[in-house]
């Protein structure tokens, strides 16, 4: 459902009220490709936590944080998780990350 799925890594720390640079590495959804920059902001992602309200905003993601991104809107660092991410593959919804190899003969 989400306009926007990559695999990046954050070239800035983003913390509560303070957007980090973002860099995609591979693009499998949406009008972003790879080498694409953008200003991100913290997220408490796709399964925030029951007192979310009371604890503030979400956690600091520091420099150098990889991993698969999904968003609709505005740029959020909505982590895909390992497992959801290999069923949209296998349910054909997006492309594997890894690149198949031809054989050379």
């Amino acid at each position: 459902m989400s306009e926007t799925i990559v695999y990046g890594e954050l070239s800035s720390e983003a913390y509560y009220g303070q957007p980090g640079k973002f860099r995609v590495l591979r693009s499998f959804k949406g009008r972003l490709h790879a080498g694409s920059q953008v200003k991100i902001q913290p997220s408490w992602g796709f399964d925030p936590p029951m007192c979310a309200g009371m604890i503030g905003g979400p956690l600091p993601v520091p420099r150098g944080a990889k991993g698969v991104f999904a968003w609709t809107g505005e740029p959020e660092l909505k982590w895909v998780s390992d497992e959801i991410f290999a069923s949209m593959v296998k349910q054909g919804l997006i492309g594997s990350s890894k690149k198949k190899q031809r054989k050379r003969s």
